[in-house]
């Protein structure tokens, strides 16, 4: 049984990936995405997700039900099975068992804080999944690095964290940013741990697409399906163009990263694909 663990990166595309393999006969990923278990035991501080905030989330849902208060079941499912994954490993391949059906060829989920997991972290993941039989398949999409972060910054927006503007300063010195740019970073991480068999590397630039598409099903050993290539999902409004001196300034900050990539995928290709390259 083949494993999907998407590792990211943030704002790159995963969620359309999750939505075309959710409704493929022969998967079963998380109806809901990102189940923050690896990054919870391995990147605590850089994911923000902890296992007190699932118990706080879901003690609140209780709360009301003792009261007597409406609680929507469908929210005290997610709450509940949420707080289970945060126990470990054991009740993570628990949870993807217990919907396992016999047509399914793979199980899996799409995490894009998984990116920040260290070499360490991503040896524990694969120990674990190749004990319990089962075949990692690792899928990493990047961007260009400079478009990724400026995404992440309109995101921020849309959520109400800061406007895009008034975030370029601290953008380059914060950690939650930065490091989900460090596709070198990340890279390294991965390829010291996965088989070449074991993980895809994809373009968030050529996702959209036919050729990308028939790489992820023959990756994980499944049949290509039609696919809407123009639907939009988690999708955050435009802020505008990129600030010409965040621009420069990031350019140059994710210069290894660019350098990097260009070592590992071509310089030409990059140049045809990253418009910051």
């Amino acid at each position: 049984m083949n494993f999907l663990l998407g590792v990211g990166a943030q704002r790159c595309g995963t969620t359309w990936i999750h939505h075309y393999l959710e409704q493929h006969p022969a998967v079963f990923i998380s109806p809901y995405k990102e189940l923050h278990v690896f990054d919870v035991m391995f990147a605590p501080q850089m994911s923000g997700q902890t296992r007190e905030k699932r118990f706080e989330r879901l003690h609140l849902l209780l709360d009301k039900i003792l009261r007597g208060e409406p609680v929507d079941r469908g929210a005290l499912t997610i709450a509940l099975e949420r707080y289970e994954l945060s126990l470990g490993e054991n009740a993570y391949l628990a949870y993807f068992r217990r919907y396992l059906r016999p047509e399914h060829r793979v199980m899996g989920e799409i995490t894009p804080s998984y990116s920040l997991i260290p070499a360490s972290g991503f040896r524990f993941v694969r120990d674990f999944l190749v004990k319990q039989n089962l075949k990692p398949k690792v899928v990493f999409v990047m961007r260009d690095p400079v478009e990724r972060m400026y995404s992440q910054l309109r995101l921020n927006q849309y959520m109400g964290v800061a406007q895009v503007k008034d975030a370029y300063a601290s953008a380059l010195s914060t950690p939650g940013i930065m490091l989900r740019t460090r596709y070198d970073l990340t890279l390294a991480n991965l390829e010291s741990e996965f088989q070449p068999d074991e993980l895809l590397v994809l373009f968030y630039e050529e996702l959209f697409q036919a050729g990308a598409l028939e790489s992820i099903c023959r990756f994980l050993d499944i049949d290509v399906r039609p696919a809407d290539f123009s639907a939009r999902v988690n999708y955050a409004p435009d802020a505008g163009e990129i600030d010409p001196d965040f621009r420069r300034a990031a350019r140059e900050r994710l210069d290894v990263v660019y350098e990097f990539c260009a070592s590992h995928f071509g310089r030409d290709r990059l140049r045809a694909l990253w418009k910051c390259f």
